[in-house]
């Protein structure tokens, strides 16, 4: 994303690997959970 490679340029987010690659990719895992109180 533009905006990720910017900041990074900027130096206000670091490159660390891990959570932020090279290149600006991104690596997250999102889940939601409902709770289920009856079931039709």
């Amino acid at each position: 994303m533009l905006k990720l490679q910017d900041t990074v340029d900027k130096c206000r987010l670091q490159v660390d690997g891990k959570v932020m690659k090279p290149g600006g990719d991104l690596v997250v895992t999102k889940a939601a959970v409902e709770p289920i109180w009856y079931l039709p």
